[in-house]
């Protein structure tokens, strides 16, 4: 009877533990068809969608809105200490026009994400906005379509990158969350798919700011 009793437990906890492999290998087909499909409640809004899912699994879709080109990716970030992983939904206006490369950041990003050159804030843009440039030369725009951007999108809107080839919006899609991340450092997010009303907000708000910014300056209107 002695062997026997050791050998059942043996078999029962190996049962046990090819139950819990199995049970993760669905938790981590399910979280990556989750993050694979975020993308696609935009998709359905836009002329000539067009999809890649990257190396790391997350979605990245270009496409036409009101006839203006757009490309839409998703962005996490655990790089930074003493600061809980975020999920990034990057909005990016694809529009040539004459000016320099911009950031204006509220709140931190990352520190990669900061342009060579810091400019000092006047105080026409918003108390906690910090920018940066590549061009030592660059003028900064009329701040007002800008402050009306970040009011208008709330303090989810975290960055505005104005570029000679477009627009780009980043957006504080989601955060993991802090108990799991600070008791086993589990960095996934939710992967609820990207409401597409969010989308079009961010959408029109991008084309609103492109209108206002190349205007002429006696024909700017408020974004």
């Amino acid at each position: 009877m002695g062997p026997i009793v050791p050998l059942v437990v043996l078999v029962v906890a190996g049962i046990a533990l090819a139950h819990a492999a199995r049970a993760f290998g669905r938790g981590l087909a399910r979280r990556r068809h989750g993050r694979r499909i975020m993308l696609d409640g935009v998709a359905g809004d836009l002329a000539d969608p067009r999809r890649l899912i990257a190396a790391d699994g997350w979605p990245r879709i270009s496409g036409r809105w009101r006839g203006a080109v757009f490309d839409l990716q998703l962005h996490p970030d655990a790089l930074e200490v003493r600061k809980l992983p975020s999920l990034w939904l990057e909005v990016a206006l694809i529009r040539q026009a004459a000016r320099p490369r911009l950031t204006i950041s509220r709140r931190r990003i990352g520190p990669a994400r900061d342009l060579p050159l810091p400019v000092e804030t006047p105080g026409a843009f918003p108390e906690d906005a910090r920018i940066s440039t590549d061009d030592p030369a660059a003028r900064l725009p009329d701040p007002q379509p800008l402050n009306a951007a970040f009011a208008g999108l709330g303090d989810r809107l975290r960055e505005v990158e104005l570029t000679p080839s477009g627009i780009r919006l980043t957006w504080l899609l989601a955060e993991a969350d802090r108990g799991r991340y600070l008791l086993g450092r589990d960095a996934e997010f939710p992967v609820d798919p990207v409401p597409a009303d969010l989308a079009a907000r961010l959408f029109d708000a991008a084309l609103a700011l492109d209108r206002a910014l190349t205007a002429p300056p006696g024909e700017r209107i408020a974004a």
